[in-house]
């Protein structure tokens, strides 16, 4: 019996410190979402876009955030014909656009909305293993949160 306890308390243990290895980042568009403890801020530069909100990375996938006033609350996305796949999809109770492609840098996806008047469009680039990236990025996107 106190092998089983024991081994209840490891359990206990081990969620608890992967329930923890989060970080939750807020947006000034009104969302926040939970990267992983092995993204990290990336540091500004004078050349980046004013509109650059969040950056961080992990060292595969990068994550950039860019919010730029919208004037209304249509969101619409134009396309290049670069690109993958597109569409729209609900996260979280959010109507979002997004599309995937390919192109010199690598491998890129974005999801876009309008929310309060600003268009919100959370860039990612990866590096490497496609499915890796992709279950990073599906678990950073299903933390997206209003308000």
């Amino acid at each position: 019996m106190k092998k089983w306890f024991a081994l209840l308390l490891t359990v206990l243990l081990v969620a608890g410190v992967v329930s923890a290895s989060a970080q939750t980042v807020s947006c000034s568009a009104g969302f926040s979402l939970t990267l992983p403890d092995s993204f990290s801020k990336v540091s500004r530069s004078s050349a980046d876009d004013p509109e650059l909100e969040l950056h961080y990375s992990n060292g595969s996938v990068d994550m950039a955030v860019y919010v730029s006033y919208a004037g209304s609350d249509n969101s619409f996305q134009v396309l290049t014909g670069s690109e993958e796949d597109s569409g729209r999809v609900r996260i979280n109770g959010i109507r979002m656009n997004y599309a995937r492609g390919s192109d010199s840098q690598g491998p890129w996806m974005v999801y876009s909305w309008v929310s309060s008047g600003n268009n919100v469009s959370i860039y990612f680039i990866w590096y490497g293993d496609d499915a890796a990236a992709m279950e990073v990025i599906d678990s950073i996107m299903n933390s997206v949160s209003a308000g």
